[in-house]
């Protein structure tokens, strides 16, 4: 079998700026980082969060986006420089079908385990300047995606981290995207993401819900369009 791994272009690591209307603290303006970077449980030596609630924490220690996708935003959004997105690692190798919920990935000296897919929100419209910006990246699927640090230390610009473990094959991203935005999803399929031991509690409270109600949730206040 073809071992799957994903290099390290470039690391990014952010201070509070003011963002949106009413300024309000925001990590999302990050900066390269040239040098190796500390990994932690709770993120990046040097990366701030200004909504702790709903950015950082051990679930989403760490956002990884595909370089293979600036072309595609560059399309959807405007130009796409490495970093613009908030992302904290800009990779080569793999995308959203290649990876699954729980992956755990080894690098020199630092193991990650794949958490969640990004959800946008209404910060990505601010900072972009472009109100429909998060929409458009969520409807790409093209949003990357959050790690766990299971063993800290540091990340190197140029390293390649390699594919260890594997505990769910039928939950690659691309199926949980659909899963969780477009309206054909199945029971069965909301059951099989809530069987994954280690799925955050945010996202296990609303799938509850779903299979409760039956209904898609309404992401427009997240996405900044209500």
């Amino acid at each position: 079998m073809q071992e799957l791994s994903f290099q390290i272009l470039s690391l990014h690591t952010g201070k509070l700026q003011p963002l949106g209307p009413d300024g309000l603290p925001s990590g999302i303006f990050k900066s390269r980082m040239e040098e190796p970077v500390f990994a932690g449980f709770t993120g990046l030596r040097g990366d701030e969060q200004g909504d702790t609630r709903h950015h950082g924490g051990f679930d989403k220690a760490i956002h990884l986006y595909p370089s293979e996708h600036y072309q595609t935003l560059e399309d959807l959004i405007g130009g796409m420089p490495s970093g613009a997105v908030g992302e904290n690692l800009s990779s080569r190798g793999l995308v959203e079908s290649d990876v699954c919920i729980n992956d755990v990935f080894c690098g020199q000296e630092v193991i990650l385990q794949l958490s969640q897919a990004r959800q946008p929100c209404l910060r990505l419209n601010w900072k972009l300047g472009d109100r429909k910006a998060a929409r458009r990246f969520q409807d790409s699927g093209c949003t990357g995606w959050y790690f766990r640090v299971l063993q800290e230390g540091r990340i190197f610009p140029g390293e390649r981290f390699v594919l260890k473990e594997r505990e769910y094959p039928d939950l690659d991203l691309k199926s949980v995207h659909r899963i969780l935005y477009q309206w054909d999803w199945s029971h069965e399929e909301v059951e099989s993401l809530l069987r994954v031991k280690e799925l955050p509690e945010s996202w296990r409270g609303f799938l509850q819900r779903r299979l409760h109600t039956g209904r898609t949730e309404d992401w427009r206040p997240r996405l900044g369009e209500s």
